[in-house]
């Protein structure tokens, strides 16, 4: 559940250099593993390295851009409480115990975690704009990450509904490994099935798009460009 940004390139998918147009189908189809599939990605931004990337099976209104929030109820602040490695936010040097004041422009002291969240992966325009107070500080900085070129790792609810309107409403920010079981399961079954159905659509239909561009067993590829208007 590490994040990915423009222009890093896949070298491997599932241990496979060079993959080609069919080995990023199988991989995204579950044909080699139901819980998600690993990328090795050459990261171009913050210097180039190479690093290892398990991108499970996905639902993009989970997204934070890495970070991890709760709310301080005493104070009526969200604290950001973890950043994931190589994330949007770890890029753009999110620190842990920020208090998020503004999201785009937009002040949100008194509002809930399902609005905030909703703020986030909502919003228009290439980046986002984060006003956060870093700890120890009295001044608030802007932070700017890039919307929508990275996967996280899908969190199911508390009470498992999957299906209502408020999918936002209950996440739990600290269940972030991704449930096996759900296939099996019928307790969640629905919402495997909402996160199964959403990466075959998009997944598809951008891969058939890009197909021609890319000649296989050649070319890396673009991870950007492939989940253009997913991810």
């Amino acid at each position: 559940m590490y994040g990915v940004e423009k222009g890093d390139m896949i070298t491997a998918v599932n241990g496979r250099p060079q993959p080609s147009t069919e080995d990023l189908k199988a991989a995204s189809s579950g044909s080699f593993s139901p819980d998600g599939f690993t990328f090795q990605i050459n990261a171009k931004h913050g210097g180039h390295y190479g690093f290892e990337v398990l991108l499970p099976l996905a639902y993009p209104e989970t997204s934070m851009h890495g970070m991890l929030m709760e709310r301080d109820h005493a104070a009526g602040l969200h604290v950001v409480t973890g950043v994931l490695l190589n994330s949007p936010a770890a890029r753009a040097g999110v620190l842990v115990g920020s208090c998020i004041r503004m999201v785009d422009g937009v002040l949100v002291g008194g509002l809930s975690d399902e609005d905030i969240r909703k703020m986030i992966f909502g919003g228009q325009g290439e980046q986002l704009v984060l006003g956060l107070q870093p700890p120890k500080m009295t001044v608030l900085s802007e932070y700017r990450l890039p919307r929508r070129r990275y996967v996280e790792t899908y969190i199911f609810r508390d009470d498992r509904s999957g299906d209502d309107d408020s999918y936002c409403d209950g996440w739990s920010d600290k269940q972030h490994d991704f449930h096996g079981s759900s296939k099996t399961d019928p307790e969640h079954k629905s919402g495997y099935s909402k996160v199964e159905s959403w990466l075959h659509a998009n997944t598809a239909a951008t891969l058939e798009d890009h197909e021609a561009l890319y000649a296989p067993h050649t070319h890396p590829y673009d991870l950007d460009d492939m989940w253009e208007g997913g991810a």
